[in-house]
């Protein structure tokens, strides 16, 4: 797999940046594919501690690194406060189901959110995004099912609107 992220990664863009996406991999894993991809972050998306983003940055500095915080109720929200990585993303989505859709974090959830880049993801869709970007005003957003036409297949005219969404709700 990682022949083919290098093959999609040497067509971007140079001012795009490869991000890399692991559940639970070791910090040498981690290391061996950045290495090998070229990737210039990574998110990781399963248990790893709070220690092994310290590990990655020694090893890699400069390297995006960002932590998935799975968000099952309000009190999710403090492992936000002190992580190390650059930026945590909440989602609800249960990582022992990743073929389930999911829904919103509720905004009032997020309100003590204290990690300055927060990324919000789960459940977003053109027609929710506004009200999360005007209410919390996250450092980003992730989507994916929300902007499909069927599972794995964007839908153009979706992507398009919430984009428009993002923008109106950042600079209105």
């Amino acid at each position: 797999m990682p022949s083919r992220a290098k093959e999609i990664a040497r067509h971007l863009h140079p001012s795009v940046t490869s991000i890399g996406v692991f559940v639970d991999a070791t910090v040498d894993q981690v290391l061996r594919i950045v290495g090998e991809v070229g990737l210039g972050g990574v998110q990781l998306q399963g248990a790893e501690p709070p220690e092994m983003i310290e590990a990655l940055r020694r090893a890699r500095p400069g390297l995006f690194i960002s932590k998935v915080v799975r968000m099952f109720d309000a009190r999710s929200l403090a492992a936000t406060a002190t992580s190390p990585a650059d930026a945590v993303m909440v989602d609800p989505k249960d990582p022992n189901d990743p073929g389930a859709r999911s829904s919103p974090i509720p905004v009032d959830w997020l309100a003590g959110a204290h990690h300055g880049h927060l990324i919000v993801a789960g459940g977003l869709t053109p027609s929710t995004v506004g009200d999360v970007v005007r209410i919390l005003h996250p450092w980003g957003v992730d989507v994916s099912g929300g902007v499909e036409a069927s599972p794995g297949r964007k839908d153009v005219r979706l992507v398009r609107e919430f984009v428009a969404e993002v923008r109106a709700a950042e600079h209105g």
